[in-house]
């Protein structure tokens, strides 16, 4: 399984993610998910912008959601 956060700004995230979906297509993996998750950041922690400025009020050390 591969995850980004859509708020990620340090990795282009539809880059990131294709490159590895294409990697598991060539590799020839079957069983896999490429997932974006809405709002979080890199560090799988919700945000409103995703700026670095932003993680010091962020009071979640990884969003439940990302875990599930």
């Amino acid at each position: 399984m591969s995850l980004n956060g859509s708020k990620e700004t340090q990795v282009n995230t539809s880059t990131n993610q294709s490159t590895i979906r294409n990697a598991l297509i060539k590799g020839g993996n079957k069983k896999y998910k490429v997932m974006e998750l809405e709002n979080l950041t890199h560090l799988f922690q919700e945000c409103k912008t995703g700026k670095m400025n932003e993680y010091k009020e962020i009071e979640h050390t990884m969003f439940p959601i990302a875990m599930n």
